[in-house]
């Protein structure tokens, strides 16, 4: 049920499209949790094509790899539609505001209710998109962003989304000022 290769056990080469591909491809396939770190770009756009055709992962930390640029991109489109996949931790990856666009985009058509980008280096416009998930049929209840490049405008476009989140970590982002944590004062349900 639960493969753990957060030693980077994954990062040998081709290591990923001959163990992890087969693995989450097969038919039967039982494994819900799934972590792993290291993983190259290459990597990333081969676990991205296996999770098109998995349906069982309902747990997914790719902490500190390479998943950026096109490969974020990739691994955002894999997400779309997948059935079962409730929890995903993308925390130190060089995500950018555009990787965690990508990402928020395909949250409405995902069950994912818990999402974190910390030090990923998403901004303000990754808040937009995630805002703008939020605010439709999103299942999102958990939202952790430390350590992030997020001003007053991204926390003041998350505020409108905060009845719908149960969780927000907005921790570590230093250019956030008073006027970020008042709109988030001012959203929070009575």
């Amino acid at each position: 049920e639960e493969l753990d290769a957060s030693s980077g056990a994954l990062d040998l080469p081709g290591a990923a499209s001959r163990l992890l591909a087969p693995l989450l491809t097969a038919r039967g396939c039982l494994l819900r949790r799934l972590s792993a770190r290291h993983l190259d770009r290459r990597s990333v756009r081969t676990l991205a094509r296996a999770l098109r055709s998995n349906g069982s992962l309902d747990s997914l930390n790719l902490s500190s790899n390479m998943v950026y640029g096109r490969a974020a991109s990739d691994f955002a489109a894999a997400l779309a539609g997948h059935a079962s996949l409730t929890a995903l931790d993308l925390d130190h990856n060089p995500l950018l505001d555009g990787g965690g666009a990508a990402v928020a985009a395909v949250l409405p058509s995902t069950p994912i209710r818990s999402l974190s980008l910390c030090f990923t280096g998403v901004g303000d416009a990754a808040c937009d998109a995630l805002a703008l998930a939020l605010a439709g049929d999103c299942r999102l209840r958990s939202l952790r962003l430390s350590g992030n490049r997020i001003t007053s405008s991204g926390a003041t476009s998350l505020a409108a989304s905060l009845g719908k989140l149960a969780h927000l970590d907005l921790t570590a982002n230093v250019r956030l000022d008073g006027a970020a944590t008042a709109a988030l004062a001012k959203a929070l349900p009575a």
